[in-house]
């Protein structure tokens, strides 16, 4: 039974905003009203929020420990209505951690008898389906409960936001015209957030949402992201050598950058860029001449050499965004930010994702690039502390991959195995076997070396473990791997949502095909150069790249979105709760 049981087909609620003097809410034919401390000091919110912290850093244990040590404060002459609900709520939850099938049906049997109650359990749903990877069930979840109080709304508003503005964003477009009025008012208000190219013209977009949804909850009490005023830069530099080894490279970057810059022209006015050669002057002093010439915002170098000089050099008196990641190095420049596709980010995304799937002993398989062996030392990094590599192999040779695949899930021993029986015995009827201690495989591998892999897992009894690679895997991809389905990859929003911007741009470069995520960067780097003071007061860029955030060192890192191979095709994910036969990765 997949979990979509619950979502599909339900009746909304209507969206009737209660105002400060409506009656309580009625929950099953009991009446019922908001506690007067709100909704954010409820216990079981609270709880569930202490643990979504928890689950999202990886400690999956200790999300399950720190429900059950509350669980465990549930004294017997608590179990009243109120008391047996938590204790409900609570396995529930734990159960869910456990396994999302029977956590999902155990939250199904549960029924509320109170306002907080009800917040509770659509919070609660919302969170496991949004875990499952199912952003329409989780928003749904949340639309369909009413708060009550300013304090509640504005806490309600902040949740369904906090969802939309996660990987989710990308899908606003591909919403269906059975969602609740609602539900499409958040998502048109999540594709404003998605494409606007400035906080002016996220501003502007916003007010004439609200116009046309004057009762919707967000219009009463907007998210943070819709109430900032900032001023964007004016006069942007963009430095890029335009020769030598990286022409090729910062010819895409800049076209993807000029092509937004025009795309966005008629409704983000006042806006001037000039480029320049930074193979024609050293990077310090080309800086100060841009400077000096009137810009207010420093786009590039593209080179790491140039890099480090620029945020290793002096404070500079308008900011800059390099165009490139310098590990480790001493950032002096304050104003300096550092924006890259690192494939590091696609990395953090597959250690999220064996955790949504429970997988706690991985088989890794590196490929002979240098980014292979820069993700696997990574990978090895962030794990999460549950999480175990059971082995590992590096793929040196495509004519050995199928070698070293048998030996690795020791089907190799197997065989030696049956061979030293026979010349004992005599003839065995006998069918192979592999290891059986694996929950997934990763492999960080170019396309060739996944199609010899897809097909060596299939031959050697393992093609249906989960199967996760990073999204350079599919670069320049030219052959079909026969065996590929199922197998889920990072990949940048712009490959899977088409967006007006990435048709344009597709349509007016012949190369783009091939250097479509440098496109895509070169887009990227025009957004951020417009949404500075919004980064730096901690609020995310929703970029052709991925969801772009600030850290502590001035890092813009990267939350990719996750594709699969459907019929040797490159499609969006399906929710964890959508399992299909040819969905091995889920099963």
């Amino acid at each position: 039974m997949a979990l979509m049981m619950f979502g599909i087909g339900c009746q909304s609620t209507s969206h009737r905003i209660p105002t400060e003097g409506s009656s309580p809410v009625s929950v099953n034919g009991q009446a019922s009203s908001p506690s007067r401390k709100g909704l954010r000091a409820d216990p079981l919110i609270q709880i569930l929020d202490g643990t979504s912290v928890l689950y999202s850093n990886g400690n999956l244990d200790d999300a399950k420990a720190f429900i059950r040590s509350h669980l465990s404060q549930i004294q017997p002459a608590d179990f009243g209505n109120e008391g047996s609900f938590r204790q409900q709520f609570l396995h529930a939850a734990i159960l869910f951690y456990d396994d999302p099938q029977k956590g999902l049906n155990s939250m199904q049997r549960l029924t509320p008898t109170n306002y907080n109650e009800t917040a509770a359990l659509a919070a609660l749903k919302a969170h496991a389906f949004s875990t499952a990877g199912n952003c329409e069930e989780s928003i749904h979840e949340l639309v369909t409960f009413i708060p009550v109080g300013l304090h509640d709304r504005q806490e309600w508003s902040r949740r369904v936001w906090d969802v939309l503005t996660d990987w989710c964003i990308y899908r606003s477009d591909a919403q269906d015209a059975t969602l609740s009025e609602p539900a499409k008012g958040w998502w048109a208000l999540g594709k404003i957030a998605r494409d606007a190219v400035s906080q002016s013209q996220r501003n502007l977009m916003f007010s004439d949402w609200r116009e046309s949804h004057p009762d919707h909850l967000a219009s009463m009490h907007p998210p943070e992201h819709f109430q900032l005023r900032a001023r964007n830069a004016t006069n942007i530099a963009l430095l890029l050598p335009q020769s030598g080894p990286l022409s090729s490279a910062a010819r895409a970057i800049r076209n993807g950058f000029l092509s937004t810059h025009l795309f966005h022209l008629q409704t983000v006015g006042g806006v001037n860029v000039k480029v320049y050669d930074t193979e024609q002057s050293d990077i310090l002093k080309l800086v100060d001449k841009a400077i000096t010439e009137g810009a207010d915002a420093i786009v590039g170098p593209l080179d790491k050499d140039r890099v480090r000089a620029v945020v290793q050099g002096d404070s500079l008196p308008v900011p800059t965004i390099a165009l490139n990641r310098v590990a480790n190095a001493p950032v002096n420049n304050a104003r300096s930010l550092q924006l890259a596709i690192a494939v590091e980010d696609d990395v953090v995304q597959i250690v999220e994702k064996l955790n949504a799937m429970r997988a706690r002993k991985v088989l890794l398989f590196i490929g002979g690039n240098y980014w292979s062996a820069r993700a696997s030392v990574w990978l090895k990094s962030v794990m999460s502390p549950h999480m175990q590599i059971v082995d590992e192999t590096v793929l040196n040779n495509l004519a050995e991959i199928t070698e070293d695949t048998a030996e690795i899930l020791y089907v190799g021993q197997s065989n030696r195995r049956h061979e030293a029986l026979e010349t004992k015995i005599g003839n065995l009827e006998f069918t192979p076997r592999r290891r059986h201690d694996v929950d997934a495989v990763v492999a960080l591998v170019d396309h060739p070396e996944f199609a010899s892999l897809t097909a060596a897992l299939h031959y050697h009894f393992a093609g249906g473990l989960p199967l996760l690679v990073a999204e350079p895997t599919f670069r320049n991809r030219q052959l079909e791997a026969e065996y590929a389905n199922g197998t889920l990859y990072t990949s940048i929003p712009a490959n899977l949502y088409s967006t007006p911007l990435t048709e344009e741009m597709q349509v007016s470069f012949t190369e783009s095909d091939l250097l479509f995520p440098l496109y895509a960067f070169g887009s990227d780097a025009y957004k951020v150069a417009l949404n500075i003071q919004s980064l730096e007061r901690g609020y995310s860029v929703f970029g052709l790249t991925g969801v772009l955030s600030v850290n502590q060192q001035g890092v813009l890192t990267r939350r990719p979105v996750w594709g699969m191979v459907d019929n040797q095709e490159l499609v969006p994910a399906i929710p964890v709760d959508k399992p299909t036969d040819v969905l091995r990765s889920l099963l």
